[in-house]
């Protein structure tokens, strides 16, 4: 435990989980999935917490933090909200990331206030839906943009919007739209994804004392220009980037993840539609639906103990598949070797008992390597190491670990003499081992 907000750890018996990456390639994933932090919100069943985190064992958690895309989760109990049997995993998970995000800019942000306007960019997503749900709830009064008359149409039927509060977001036309049902007032408040050119006609579209929040990434990381006009209409311009908000405030993001459980619970809000529910197995075919653009609504990711995950190796190029297999009442992952060592050969671990020599002796045996010398100083003399050859050895393996000291030549030859009578040819060494020198000074002061 680093400070006081103790981790918690989430099983994934029910994994629900959306990993907002739309620019990721496929190609990448098996990358992705062992060195990148992946994925912002999940909801599960508590397996392990700390003492002072307010949860035990068993709670139903819904919790946004980075990295949530995996067997198991760890997390801050800052990051977690408690749900209720009525709420599903999947309407949890649904919440952190789009509705944390909507709320923190509508109603801690941009302080909307009954009988505004409000712009929302992309209106047919995830957070754009969040986004009009909020504002309703708020009193204020949407205008949208969206990329087809599909999500035209899904956004007057869900939420009642009129057909001339909508426009279209592939070019600037809307902002003369805006303009022209503001009586060229402008809106109060803009939630802007676009880039560019859209990006200086949403700012242009602005009302006096008006909140422009930046949720997109483009123009940030390219340091784009703004025009500065409009700031003399006491106009504000806040960017907003939720995942740093969560890790720097996460009392903040706690607090309004709260109030967001609590509206869902109520009814007063609801996912996002329509909900796109896929089994992890067609993790592939899901990133390439969010590829083409055309999605609306919400994307939930779910693992269960017979999914598989196809994972494309970026080197050799041959697919091999993650089998996701059920381990004491708990998801894990466990992966396919790229490769297999030889049988019917012997490989040499110098240091073999050390922590470092374990680790690689598990490395190779779980790569298919039956026969392994473990060579050090004082042989299998600790407990840990005699666990450790017994463990080897219930998985089939013949591991000799004889006290051999490697600086000395003449013994290291007698045992490898003593061991080729009855072991296959040595194809592979490791020199693991080392000899480590504290220098201690003695200071002293007349």
């Amino acid at each position: 435990m680093k400070d006081s907000h103790h981790e918690g750890v989430l099983s994934r018996e029910e994994i629900i989980f959306y990993p907002n990456l739309d620019l990721l390639t496929i190609r990448s994933l098996c990358v992705m999935l062992t060195h990148i932090s992946v994925g912002l919100e999940c909801s599960g069943i508590v397996s392990r917490a700390g003492k002072k985190s307010g949860l035990v064992p068993g709670d139903r958690l819904v919790m946004a933090a980075p990295g949530s895309f995996r067997t198991f989760t760890r997390g801050k109990a800052a990051a977690t909200c408690k749900i209720p049997d009525s709420m599903s995993f999947v309407e949890a998970a649904s919440i952190p990331a789009q509705f944390g995000t909507a709320w923190e800019i509508l109603h801690e942000m941009a302080r909307l206030r009954k009988g505004e306007t409000v712009l929302i960019h992309a209106a047919a997503g995830g957070t754009g839906q969040a986004a009009i749900q909020i504002t309703q709830y708020l009193g204020g009064t949407v205008f949208a943009t969206v990329g087809s008359q599909d999500k035209k149409r899904l956004l007057m039927e869900e939420y009642g919007l009129p057909e001339d509060h909508i426009f279209y977001s592939r070019d600037t036309s809307f902002a003369k739209g805006v303009k022209r049902m503001t009586n060229g007032k402008g809106v109060d408040v803009v939630i802007n994804s676009l880039s560019g050119e859209s990006l200086k006609a949403s700012w242009d579209c602005i009302a006096s004392y008006g909140r422009f929040v930046e949720i997109g990434k483009r123009d940030v990381v390219s340091n784009s220009n703004l025009p500065m006009s409009s700031f003399g209409k006491n106009a504000s311009f806040i960017g907003f980037d939720a995942s740093i908000w969560q890790k720097e405030r996460p009392m903040e993001a706690n607090r309004d993840l709260k109030i967001l459980v609590d509206l869902f619970e109520s009814k007063a809000f609801h996912i996002a539609r329509p909900l796109h529910v896929h089994n992890i197995s067609n993790i592939e075919g899901v990133f390439r639906m969010m590829q083409d653009g055309k999605t609306s609504g919400k994307i939930v990711l779910e693992i269960t103990p017979d999914s598989q995950i196809p994972v494309r190796d970026p080197l050799p190029r041959i697919m091999t598949c993650i089998q996701l297999t059920h381990l004491v009442e708990k998801t894990t992952l466990d992966t396919k070797p790229s490769f297999l060592m030889d049988s019917n050969a012997t490989y040499v671990i110098a240091g073999g008992l050390g922590g470092l020599g374990r680790s690689i002796a598990r490395w190779m045996v779980d790569r298919n390597a039956k026969n392994l010398i473990l060579l050090s100083r004082s042989g299998p003399r600790l407990q840990i190491a005699k666990e450790f050859l017994n463990e080897l050895r219930t998985r089939g393996v013949r591991v000799e670990a004889p006290p051999c000291d490697v600086s000395d030549a003449k013994i290291m030859a007698k045992v490898f003499e003593d061991l080729s009578r009855s072991m296959p040819p040595i194809k592979g060494c490791i020199q693991g081992s080392m000899v480590r020198r504290v220098s201690r000074y003695i200071i002293s002061s007349h």
